[in-house]
């Protein structure tokens, strides 16, 4: 994966929980430079120049809405945000980027540039979701499929194409940031410990392995 990566970084809070995290201090977390520890600084490093993400956008906090197509299930409250499982999972993204169309001027098409073909691929447009820190203390990234995973917008025939979406919480650090969109964008897997699979992990030297120090891919 080479190259600069548009990355549309998307604040969407409960409407029960609002996040504490100002857009200014995310934004400097994913994208500060110079001396600043942030995702695109770590990027540049471990790639030599050669692969880097530069900022589509940082959102406000918007605010999750309820779909009317769900009766018995308000999807603006935090047991909805929060909510895993494979069904509750899959449908993120498209309520993440309804969400997006109701609330802000974004606009999608503007990166449907290679080719112009009426769709956003995530190769155009990379889309992580940043949401209220879990009271539960529960794991504050993960990355998961999405269905459906092209999803309509304005002005695109066919729509913006998220097939994995990246997720993290508001207090994770920029190098839980970088492991969650080395899955997305990078293709890259876990290697950490998994007891349950007798899977001793690769050790604390690799990004994949841990994400409390920053460490380079191994």
């Amino acid at each position: 994966v080479l190259g600069t990566r548009p990355l549309l970084v998307i604040l969407l809070q409960a409407r029960d929980r609002p996040a504490a995290a100002s857009p200014a201090v995310l934004q400097q977390r994913f994208f500060g430079v110079g001396t600043n520890e942030s995702v695109a600084t770590y990027f540049n490093e471990i790639s030599y120049g050669r692969f880097g993400i530069r900022e589509a956008w940082v959102t406000p906090w918007l605010t999750a809405e309820d779909n009317p197509g769900t009766p018995g299930v308000d999807e603006s409250l935090s047991g909805s945000v929060y909510k895993g499982g494979r069904e509750a999972e899959v449908a993120k993204a498209q309520w993440l980027i309804r969400a997006v169309e109701s609330q802000s001027p974004f606009d999608f098409a503007r990166f449907d540039v290679n080719p112009r073909d009426g769709r956003v691929t995530g190769e155009e447009l990379a889309i992580i979701w940043v949401y209220p820190a879990d009271p539960t203390g529960s794991a504050n990234g993960r990355v998961r499929d999405a269905d459906p995973w092209l999803i309509p917008v304005r002005g695109l025939s066919q729509g913006v194409e998220i097939r994995t979406l990246a997720r993290v919480d508001e207090n994770a650090n920029w190098r839980t940031i970088a492991h969650e969109l080395l899955h997305q964008i990078h293709k890259l897997g876990d290697l950490y410990v998994d007891v349950s699979g007798g899977y001793p992990g690769v050790g604390p030297y690799s990004i994949m392995c841990v994400s409390s120090g920053p460490v380079h891919l191994d």
